[in-house]
């Protein structure tokens, strides 16, 4: 093996400055991602009741927060309704500009509404059927979503 300009060490030696370099950056981003976390980067639960074919119910809904872009925020909400004859499983995203707020070019937004002591933004959005009543908090909180149809009225209210 050479070790002159002209031999095979000098690719070697590049390829591994290129692999320390990469590791480096990697490492710096991790530090300022850990030190600078996305304040949007959450998930939550919520508690469902309602009725369902005419019948009581109660579920769950989750969200998880999707980092796919940086204009928008992202989240997927799965959820579960179960009453004593009938069950619904099903899931919907919400998308949100850098304002906080659903996109207005998906959503229609209704007004605000006082609940407690917030002032939450109401938005509605159909999806296969199936209407959600959003209500909208800080930092592209989803507090309650009304959801209806034909056969169920169901509220998912965020447990705290």
């Amino acid at each position: 093996m050479e070790f002159g300009f002209g031999g095979k060490a000098m690719p070697l030696a590049l390829v591994l400055v290129m692999l320390v370099g990469s590791f480096a950056l990697f490492a710096i981003y991790e530090v300022v991602m850990i030190s600078n976390p996305d304040p949007h980067f959450h998930s939550h639960e919520y508690s469902i009741s309602g009725t369902f074919y005419g019948e009581e119910c109660e579920g769950i809904m989750t969200s998880e927060y999707k980092p796919e872009s940086t204009s928008e925020y992202i989240y997927e909400y799965k959820w579960t309704a179960r009453s004593e004859n009938h069950s619904y499983d099903d899931d919907f995203g919400v998308f949100f500009g850098r304002n906080e707020m659903p996109l207005e070019s998906i959503y229609d937004y209704i007004g605000e509404e006082a609940v407690g002591d917030k002032v939450l933004q109401i938005w509605s959005y159909s999806h296969e059927g199936i209407d959600y009543t959003l209500y909208v908090g800080e930092l592209c909180t989803i507090e309650m979503v009304g959801i209806t149809a034909d056969y169920m009225l169901l509220i998912a209210v965020l447990k705290k």
